[in-house]
């Protein structure tokens, strides 16, 4: 697989989030979507293919569906998670 996000058990409102993706491609690209609005993200360079990709869930975000929408060269992900009261 040419990019994939690694995630936690659970997604908590009211916190930093920082994901694990791997991106064989090169960097990665794309958006953190929370109720239809893109939230403002990071990416991170570690140890190619490792990346971070960082961005904070507000307290109200609890009970909504967060996006993540990423690419790479020709590989793209794009997966939906419940984010639970933090």
């Amino acid at each position: 697989m040419a990019i994939s996000i690694n995630y936690p058990d659970k997604i908590l409102a009211g916190v930093w989030q920082s994901y694990t993706l791997t991106s064989d491609e090169g960097p990665p690209e794309g958006e953190v979507v929370l109720d239809g609005k893109p939230v403002e993200r990071r990416f991170i360079s570690m140890r190619r293919p490792l990346w971070k990709v960082t961005f904070f869930l507000p307290p109200h975000s609890a009970g909504k569906i967060m996006t993540l929408k990423f690419h790479n060269g020709a590989s793209q992900i794009e997966e939906s998670k419940a984010i639970e009261a933090g």
